[in-house]
């Protein structure tokens, strides 16, 4: 089973001008988002852009521990992307691609959680954006994306290409993993008007989707032929929310949730190698989810995330990986804040979840049924 490095293997030595950019580039590219550029590149319209060996090499001299490391599909993104970036260094069909326009901001009280880069070729350029990192903030504003659109990271990636020089001439692309997915499709579809003519294709992998109002959007319904999205079989991220955009569905040989990690999707060609359709689980946790939002309002679903980050806010930590540090005492402070909640507080988290084991029992019910009758 061949996945993104195999596809290295063997197309990694093969310039864009003898192939050109395709899906497989794109994850590649999204994925180098992850990397933490902070000292290496320019922040958009601060300098110029490096070639890929260059940056690579000023990457591993800051952080020479991660050359150490061998962990290609490591959960955590930053060290697959750490390991990915150092295998590009051995694939001269990227020597090509020029890197600038780093933007790493994160905002507390904003919520918001934004990063990009900017990859750069002679004939095209690509905005490629970052999922959600591993900061409380950043998954806060992650549930929001369920609730509403227009959040300060997707005003941020629709202005992303007007801030980067480099970007300014040429076909465009945008593209990311996970939230990044999300983030090019927004930023895409809302970017200035000149910006919206000269975008070839919008690559999302995995990549949430919106509330049912921005897909109605005039904006989104304009760029919708140019979008592309690819979920794994056993997908959860890429199913959340409503999207307009066919999925491509891919086979990987991860397992369940762990196929988010799109390292691990497998490769023929220059293309993914799809399968017919997503597993029963995935489809239904799908059904599960958005029969559950469906039945929650607006106020109900802010007022869920409010307290939920409350508890772990109440933790004293920023990162989901300081929990593993001293988890009892972490998980005390969670109890006394929950214990601490008013009834009122209390009276809707039991409903909430009442109603979403409920709504899973009979999304259960039904599609296993359905699945068996089709069966015989």
């Amino acid at each position: 089973m061949a996945d993104i490095y195999d596809y290295l293997g063997w197309q990694g030595h093969i310039p864009f001008a003898q192939a050109a950019v395709n899906e497989a580039d794109f994850l590649i590219l999204s994925w180098l988002a992850y990397v933490d550029w902070q000292g290496v590149l320019p922040g958009p319209g601060e300098g110029a852009a490096l070639p890929l060996p260059e940056a690579a090499k000023a990457y591993f001299l800051l952080h020479p521990q991660q050359l150490e490391k061998e962990k290609p599909y490591a959960v955590n993104p930053y060290v697959s992307g750490a390991n990915l970036l150092k295998r590009l260094m051995d694939c001269p069909r990227f020597y090509e691609i020029q890197l600038c326009g780093f933007a790493d901001e994160t905002d507390i009280a904003q919520e918001k959680q934004f990063s990009a880069i900017a990859c750069i070729t002679k004939d095209w350029g690509a905005a490629c954006f970052r999922g959600t990192d591993t900061t409380f903030v950043g998954w806060k504003e992650d549930f929001r994306l369920a609730i509403t659109h227009g959040l300060p990271a997707h005003l941020a990636a629709a202005e992303y290409v007007d801030r980067v020089p480099q970007l300014q001439e040429g076909a465009l692309y945008f593209c990311g993993h996970s939230k990044g997915g999300n983030l090019a499709i927004y930023g895409a579809a809302k970017a200035a008007g000149a910006v919206r003519r000269r975008i070839a294709a919008v690559y999302s992998f995995d990549g949430p989707g919106f509330t049912p109002d921005f897909v109605q959007d005039t904006d989104y319904q304009e760029m919708l032929p140019r979008m592309r999205s690819f979920i794994p079989q056993a997908s959860v991220v890429g199913l959340l929310m409503e999207n307009a955009v066919p999925h491509t569905v891919v086979k990987s040989k991860g397992v369940s949730i762990l196929q988010h990690m799109a390292l691990h999707w497998q490769v023929g060609g220059t293309a993914f190698l799809p399968v017919k359709r997503i597993t029963l689980p995935s489809r239904l946790l799908d059904v599960t989810l958005k029969k559950w939002l469906g039945r929650l309002t607006k106020q109900e679903k802010n007022r869920l995330i409010d307290l939920l980050f409350s508890l772990l806010e109440a933790t004293g930590v920023q990162r989901i990986e300081e929990l593993n540090r001293k988890i009892l005492r972490h998980l005390a402070r969670a109890i006394r804040k929950l214990a601490g909640l008013s009834w009122t507080e209390k009276k809707m988290l039991l409903r909430v979840i009442f109603l979403l084991v409920w709504t899973w029992h009979v999304s259960a019910f039904r599609i296993i049924f359905r699945s068996r009758m089709t069966a015989k």
